[in-house]
């Protein structure tokens, strides 16, 4: 029987733990277990997130307790100037076991090539009878007991405006469809091609999402007219960054336009393997397309951070798939009245207001 590689994971959370758990039990090549199930083990290769927005933070921390351990960075993003390989999502099964490999037997390598014809790890989920898909959640994988607290809507909300800054200059571009670079402080910080649906980055992503954060930030665009691409630089599917974008700038804070009683609706379910991670998008998902519901309908059923789902609402609705009646940009309506301003449904949504408590 082939020796068990013990791989140390960092900054992923239990759903995407699981996930890899599905991917090395399909493997029968070279055996893999995460460090968490082979308690006093040493580990022999690491898999560190960079897409969190303490990834710095957590791989120097990494690096001050294994400063030896052979390691492959996960990200969605080009990483410029990474230390050891960058392992790129989608992860596709024989790329993730390919650059184990070679990260455990020439440290320091560059990435591998796709694969014509790649597994995903959505198929290793699909495979494994233990995990279900897409209705996963944290608590379906995890030994942890599953959360009591009772999570509700704030008695005041905090808004963003789509209409300022990096996401609405992003928005602009889509809706034009033209090819556009785009400055950031007086420097060209992105080149974006949405008729290829490609975005050139110019500058660390760090600096893109310090843009999002301040929104003073003077944003300006040019036409780009030339045609020539820059070389050496990665290009990023138009709607990840769109998605990473309206992330960073909603920062937990819901879609000016957006109240409580506004029926939510997904018009398809989104490719969430290629898209930047936002807690419990797999249980808002699959509630939204299914079936429209409200803010104060979707914390009572599912009881997650209001947060998580202010968020999910901005990503779902900067990539186009969010349906609901009202425009945002327009002045927030008072979430204290008391008549709601959405029709009350059918059968169907008066059962799950009375199941979720909401009068």
């Amino acid at each position: 029987m082939n020796e068990i590689t013990t791989v140390l994971v960092r900054g992923m959370d239990s759903r995407k733990l699981a996930t890899l758990r599905a991917a090395f039990k399909s493997h029968t090549q070279q055996r893999y277990q995460l460090l968490d199930d082979a308690t006093g083990n040493i580990p022999q290769v690491a898999l560190i997130e960079m897409d969190g927005v303490d990834a710095k933070h957590l791989w120097k921390e990494f690096r001050n307790q294994y400063p030896q351990l052979p390691a492959i960075m996960v990200s969605a993003f080009p990483q410029p100037g990474a230390p050891v390989p960058v392992l790129m999502k989608p992860i596709q099964l024989e790329k993730l076991f390919a650059i184990l490999q070679r990260a455990l037997s020439q440290p320091g390598t560059v990435p591998i090539d796709s694969p014509s014809e790649p597994i995903t790890l959505k198929k290793a989920i699909l495979a494994d009878p233990q995990i279900t898909s897409p209705g996963i959640t944290p608590q379906d994988v995890s030994e942890n007991p599953p959360r009591v607290q009772q999570f509700n809507l704030p008695e005041t909300i905090e808004y963003f405006d789509t209409r300022h800054g990096l996401l609405s200059v992003l928005l602009e571009i889509k809706k034009q469809n033209t090819a556009t670079m785009i400055k950031i402080a007086g420097q060209i910080a992105l080149i974006a091609v949405p008729q290829n649906k490609k975005i050139f980055p110019l500058i660390s992503m760090s600096i893109i999402q310090a843009s999002c954060l301040n929104p003073s930030e003077k944003i300006a665009t040019l036409a780009f007219t030339t045609g020539v691409y820059p070389k050496n630089i990665e290009p990023i599917n138009f709607s990840s960054l769109l998605w990473q974008v309206s992330l960073w700038t909603s920062h937990g804070r819901l879609l000016n336009g957006i109240n409580p009683n506004t029926l939510l609706r997904l018009r398809h379910w989104p490719n969430l393997t290629r898209l930047a991670e936002i807690p419990d998008a797999m249980r808002i998902a699959a509630l939204w397309t299914r079936h429209p519901a409200n803010l104060q309908l979707t914390v009572r059923m599912l009881n997650i951070p209001p947060q998580h789902i202010f968020d999910f609402l901005a990503a779902s609705y900067s990539i186009g798939i969010l349906d609901f009646p009202e425009s945002p940009g327009e002045t927030p309506i008072d979430i204290t009245q008391s008549t709601p301003t959405q029709p009350r449904g059918g059968l169907l949504m008066r059962l799950l207001r009375k199941i979720a408590g909401i009068k």
